[in-house]
């Protein structure tokens, strides 16, 4: 017999608490490779405090990507505006819900280019602008749901096993010619 739904969404929550969080406290280093290609920690980088400090103003660290991850599980993709200066640094990253983000193909000298199309941004926005993570993706380009995927791979298990029970139920044998 099947969970309940407050069961399933109890278990979800937690599932997705649990991973957001555990992604949200791990280490994130910048390396530099000295002279003789060897990597080296590097903690004078401008983007190490960004990524181990203070993403944007209005958010910690953890809670940028504890909300980076939650979009990324429950939606399929996590999307931040890479917000930059006059001189092309990094001043921040700023969480874009993944409704409010949408992919569009361009053409560009013949050949077909990713854009993303940001609600609140008048341009499309070229990929090294946007911090782009995705989850299981069957293109490459677009993420899916966990639970999406979930529910697609379940449903298929679940009409097989219907099918099987039907087959078995009726002799296991063939019936019409």
């Amino acid at each position: 017999e099947s969970r309940s739904k407050p069961m399933l969404l109890s278990t979800v929550y937690r599932c997705v608490d649990l991973i957001s969080d555990s992604v949200g406290v791990l280490p994130l280093e910048t390396y530099l490779l000295d002279s003789l290609g060897y990597k080296r920690p590097h903690f004078n980088h401008p983007i190490y405090d960004i990524l181990n400090l203070e993403p944007n103003e209005n958010m910690t660290r953890f809670t940028f990507f504890k909300t980076l991850m939650t979009s990324v599980l429950l939606r399929g993709n996590g999307y931040a505006y890479i917000e930059r200066d006059n001189s092309n640094r990094v001043v921040q990253l700023e969480y874009l819900p993944s409704e409010n983000v949408s992919m569009e193909w361009v053409t560009i000298d013949g050949k077909n280019r990713k854009r993303y199309r940001v609600v609140g941004k008048e341009a499309l926005v070229e990929p090294r602008d946007i911090f782009h993570v995705l989850n299981f993706s069957y293109d490459g380009h677009t993420g899916v749901s966990t639970l999406t995927h979930a529910r697609e791979t379940l449903g298929l298990a679940s009409d097989s096993e219907s099918h099987a029970a039907g087959y078995f139920k009726g002799g296991g044998s063939m019936a019409g010619v």
